[in-house]
């Protein structure tokens, strides 16, 4: 499998993306195509890498350029195309000053329209160039879009005006109206040009997120050598282990963990958190963050496309790509709309041209005209992609990566939350509160062996027993075998002795007959362990609760959204959690399969359910609710299954994200209905309507204006997409 995400050049509409995948599936080995008409890429997966050329070719025969340069880069200035405006809008007025002034309407026709010609002439075949490439890729494939409408409206006014211009006599011996339309055919292409203009520059604005991403990266790093001199190198250069030195005020190039130095760093565009991290000796740092005040030497951990920005920006590109299941019905309409235009443009003609009052082909001309101009898709093709644009790339920025317009859509229409207690409710970096020995049993050889077996183990309770023995100079060897239990604990064997550490459920099915024991200070997690099936010691382990956590919960409950705890800790546990943050229901003792079973229950209720987890043990769960959120904080599976990431670990983030994406999806129903109005509307206005009622065919120009207009107003609207708390407007 070979994959590859390109900049198109060309599409002009939402049915351009649908031709793109609909060409590129001719290719044998395609095995996958999806095209987003706001952010102007593809995505492409071949199974043989020998077809990218000929992927590029049949893209290319549709009107179309693949480009294999960084998503990141400008390709098209927007300032570069005014140019393209100033010109045609120039020529237009000396159009208009030839046909509408008194001036112009003095001079013989002879002379006038000549002239008229020779101003729109280059409009029409030189600024309108796209217009007519789209008429050629029509008659050559049969695809059509949007550009291709613009082309057949100015194409048929044009060739109709030069006809009557210089053939005036056979013209009128055909019962032609004699009248030119080149002022129409100036300002069409002026206005779109112009329109154009507009919605390329509120599409740079919706992807400002993106682009700030893109410029995160550092371009070089500053590499210490084994001599101690200090090297600059581009970013490209930098291996892992390398020891990189980094100053004030600069720029992370890599991640890695700190060997010396203090400081403090801005991690705000990757986490959304506002304040400096105070950083020190052993603390990992992330590409893209900005130092503070002092300098600091790291040792490189991930470079390239393994750091953490690469992984963000990934995840971001693969998200604006993902479409909603609402985007794909706008899809659909837009791939079939064109042709439709095609076709009631050709009756609006016709039904002119014999019911129609005089001039008949005058009338019947401008109103075909206003009709392909006036219908073109672009709006629609616009509404969904920009909303989740602007919405994905603004919630990159604060720490919450979102994976598309598919889970924007599943999230407006969540009602019932399950979080996990570990890591999501609390901090996840539990401490050891108490612990017993039974008697008899050596304390210096028991911590060893525990330390030991949890060292394998990335569990955050596993970590916190191990700070406990490392704090009392306690260090760990290496067991002879060891295995996790799901939701139970460990299973291990040290000298031949089989070790067990876990909860009590480990201990009724691996030492049933084992006499446990738990402190005084009962009110924590508990922790027991076994050798050779005998109880030998336990452990009470707390975690604190995050401080958002109880208002987050408390808002989300008054959304009318229903919210779980499920734990694997025990009741007293649960309960006392529960009652801190105000959650109304909580399960207990929960194995992996607990989880599973109680988001099915819940599902079987009708209820739209996400899981907010951060551990191994959250995966399943995660994989079968409605909707996955993982803590930035937790393991890397619990990340593969989810939908949303929260890098920052903070559980308002929660909250946040249910807000962000109701109102997108507000958004995205106005942008719908925006368009479907619009073209509902304008199309009968432009074919007939507009002359019953002000006894007037529609202006072609004004089409121009109005198409233009519609795509603007989408764009803009768009652009007001992103966070609004639970139950905000």
């Amino acid at each position: 499998m070979s994959k590859k995400q390109f900049k198109i050049n060309g599409m002009s509409c939402a049915s351009c993306a649908s031709t793109i995948e609909r060409v590129a599936k001719k290719v044998p080995s395609l095995n996958f195509a999806q095209v987003n008409f706001a952010t102007e890429t593809g995505t492409f997966e071949l199974v043989d890498e020998n077809h990218w050329e000929e992927l590029k070719s049949k893209v290319s025969k549709a009107g179309f350029e693949l480009s294999e340069q960084s998503l990141s880069d400008d390709s098209e200035d927007v300032s570069s195309k005014w140019w393209r405006f100033y010109v045609a809008i120039t020529l237009s007025m000396g159009l208009f000053f030839l046909e509408m002034t008194p001036w112009g309407m003095n001079m013989s026709r002879e002379v006038n329209w000549p002239l008229q010609f020779a101003f729109a002439l280059p409009i029409w075949a030189w600024l309108g160039t796209e217009f007519l490439k789209a008429l050629l890729v029509l008659f050559r494939t049969g695809q059509s879009n949007m550009n291709t409408l613009i082309g057949l409206g100015t194409t048929a006014a044009f060739i109709y005006s030069t006809f009557v211009t210089f053939f005036t006599a056979t013209a009128e011996r055909w019962g032609f109206s004699i009248q030119v339309y080149f002022e129409a055919v100036g300002f069409i292409i002026s206005f779109v040009i112009l329109g154009k203009i507009f919605e390329a520059k509120a599409k740079k604005k919706a992807l400002r997120d993106m682009d700030s991403l893109y410029r995160l990266s550092a371009k070089k790093a500053r590499v210490i050598g084994e001599d101690g001199v200090e090297t600059e190198v581009p970013l490209e250069e930098v291996k892992k282990n390398m020891l990189i030195r980094v100053r004030p005020g600069e720029k992370i190039p890599v991640d890695g963990e700190i060997t010396s130095g203090k400081t403090s760093i801005d991690e705000s565009l990757l986490t959304g958190e506002s304040l400096p991290v105070e950083k020190a000796e052993g603390m990992e740092v992330f590409s893209g963050t900005i130092n503070g005040e002092g300098t600091i030497d790291f040792k490189a951990k991930k470079v390239g496309s393994e750091t953490f920005l690469a992984g963000v920006v990934d995840f971001v590109e693969r998200a604006q790509m993902n479409k909603a299941p609402i985007q794909r019905y706008a899809d659909k309409i837009s791939s079939v709309f064109v042709p439709i235009v095609i076709v009631i443009a050709i009756f609006t003609f016709f039904a002119w041209l014999y019911w129609g009052p005089m001039p008949v082909w005058g009338n019947a001309l401008s109103s075909m005209i206003a009709v392909l101009v006036i219908a073109c898709p672009c709006a629609l093709g616009l509404a969904t992609p920009t909303a989740v644009v602007v919405s994905t790339g603004r919630a990159s920025r604060r720490g919450l990566l979102i994976g598309g317009g598919e889970v924007i859509e599943k999230g407006s229409r969540i009602d019932a939350i399950i979080f996990d207690k570990t890591g999501t409710i609390t901090f996840g970096r539990p401490r050891v509160s108490d612990f017993i020995l039974e008697d008899g049993v050596d304390e210096k050889n028991f911590l060893q062996r525990v330390a030991t077996v949890e060292s394998f183990s990335e569990h955050p309770l596993s970590k916190a027993i191990l700070n406990f023995a490392s704090e009392r100079g306690i260090s760990e060897n290496m067991p002879d075998s060891f295995e996790v239990v799901p939701g139970k604990g460990i299973v291990a064997s040290i000298d031949n002795e089989e070790i067990l550490i876990g909860n009590e459920k480990l201990m009724s099915e691996y030492a049933p007959d084992a006499k446990l024991r738990i402190p005084d200070n009962d009110i924590g997690t508990h922790i027991y362990v076994a050798r050779e099936k005998k109880f030998e010691g336990s452990f009470v382990l707390e975690d604190e609760i995050k401080p958002e956590a109880k208002q987050t919960i408390e808002r989300l409950q008054s959304a009318g959204i229903e919210c779980w705890m499920v734990t694997g800790d025990n009741a007293k546990i649960a309960q006392k959690v529960s009652e801190q943050v105000g959650l109304k229901h909580f399960l207990a003792s929960a194995l992996p399969e607990d989880k599973l079973n109680k988001i099915k229950a819940l599902q079987s209720e009708g209820k739209k359910v996400a899981m907010v987890g951060d551990g191994v043990n959250d995966a399943p769960a995660l994989a079968q609710a409605d909707l996955s959120l993982a803590m930035g904080s937790g393991t890397d599976v619990a990340m593969e299954a989810s939908d949303v990431i929260i890098t920052n670990g903070e559980v308002s983030k929660i909250e946040e994200f249910v807000g962000l994406a109701s109102h997108s999806m507000k958004i995205i129903r106005q942008n719908l209905f925006l368009a479907f109005v619009y073209n509902t509307l304008c199309i009968p206005l432009a074919a007939g309507l507009f002359y019953l009622i002000w006894s007037s065919p529609f202006p072609p120009a004004f089409a121009g204006i109005a198409m233009a207009a519609s795509s603007i107003s989408v764009v803009s609207n768009s652009l007001r997409a992103g966070y609004v708390p639970v139950g905000g407007k």
